[in-house]
């Protein structure tokens, strides 16, 4: 288990900055998820933590000391890839068992250890088989267990679920939370998928272009996005954004949506417009007038079981919001209203949250 921190961290190929000023703690036994698009650095930053790759500037530290004179090796962090990567022609208990080997450990050590591990990762009756005659899943847990048998400081996962379909993921998903639980090893993951990084993670920092936008807890990245990229990138189906006019300064007062909005603020905004944000579940749509509610037409419905996504065409703005399932018929006029203590406002110009 170990602290890492990474202290003014850039990471430069050619011209492009790929990382820029990285400036963060990675907890002891923390579960930390770097999350973006695809391109923002989120690999990048695996690799430089695990030695692959040497920052053009800035320092990495494991429990305060600095480690750009160790090696990958000597850093004794374990990496599981997307791929798997494993030995195709030797058996899971040959795969799981090689850093006990290269090691030079005992048999019976080796053989106690493989054994508690596949146990522990639900494989014991799968030793004598190929990776070939595995299905995803398991592959995936036999890489995970050839990480864990090496009991590292640390683990380092690169989209470890994505190679996976739906189920298997959210059931991996599962697997991989229960053992950071119980092996309790400070773990850095990397995904571009939202919903896997906010269920995963004690704390999760969304990057773009190889910066970080905001570093917090899920709840309040979800509760609270730092600026317009957050609040767009965090939470499925994205917050619905829009520009407003401001009426009123104090209190804040906007028009948007064809009506007057009075959303709660800690701060003015620098001009005349803002950037406004409301979730699709915090819009509430029905076929009967709702008190405090504006007409619009209902232009797409998505089913998704008990419930259905629609899109409102509102004063030429398309919003996103939930209705029970079956309720709303495209095409159909409808009633919606905000709950305007859900509103979300940023800066026009600085697209920060206010």
């Amino acid at each position: 288990m170990v602290d890492i921190a990474l202290r003014g961290v850039w990471k430069s190929f050619g011209t492009a900055d790929v990382i820029r000023g990285l400036d963060l703690t990675i907890r002891d036994r923390e579960f930390f998820t770097f999350v973006g698009p695809s391109g923002c650095g989120k690999s990048t930053i695996l690799n430089l933590i695990a030695g692959l790759e040497e920052p053009t500037k800035g320092t990495i530290l494991f429990d305060n000391e600095p480690v750009a004179d160790l090696s990958p090796g000597r850093r004794d962090v374990a990496m599981v890839f997307q791929s798997y990567a494993l030995y195709p022609h030797m058996t899971v208990f040959e795969n799981i068992a090689f850093p006990l080997k290269v090691r030079k450990e005992r048999r019976e050590v080796v053989s106690r250890e493989v054994g508690r591990v596949a146990e522990l990762l639900g494989i014991g009756d799968q030793l004598g088989k190929l990776p070939r005659e595995l299905s995803g899943g398991q592959r995936q847990r036999v890489a995970l267990g050839r990480a864990i048998i090496r009991r590292p400081r640390a683990f380092l996962m690169d989209e470890p679920l994505s190679n996976l379909d739906a189920r298997l993921r959210m059931e991996m998903r599962a697997e991989i939370k229960k053992l950071h639980r119980e092996l309790g090893i400070t773990t850095v993951y990397v995904t571009h998928d939202q919903e896997e990084a906010m269920s995963l993670s004690d704390r999760v920092a969304v990057l773009s272009e190889g910066e970080v936008r905001q570093c917090s807890r899920p709840g309040e990245l979800y509760e609270r996005p730092a600026d317009v990229f957050v609040a767009g990138f965090i939470g499925s189906p994205p917050m619905n954004l829009f520009g407003a006019r401001v009426t009123s300064e104090e209190p804040l007062r906007i028009a948007a949506l064809g009506a007057v909005l009075s959303p709660n603020v800690s701060a003015a905004p620098s001009g005349g417009t803002v950037m406004v944000g409301i979730r699709p579940e915090d819009v509430e749509v029905d076929t009967r007038p709702l008190p405090g509610g504006l007409e619009a037409e209902a232009e797409l419905t998505e089913p998704v079981g008990p419930y259905e996504w629609v899109d409102l065409n509102v004063v030429g703005v398309r919003l996103r919001a939930r209705a029970e399932a079956g309720k709303v018929r495209a095409g159909q006029r409808v009633f919606f209203r905000v709950a305007e203590k859900r509103l979300h406002v940023f800066d026009a110009e600085t697209e920060k949250r206010l």
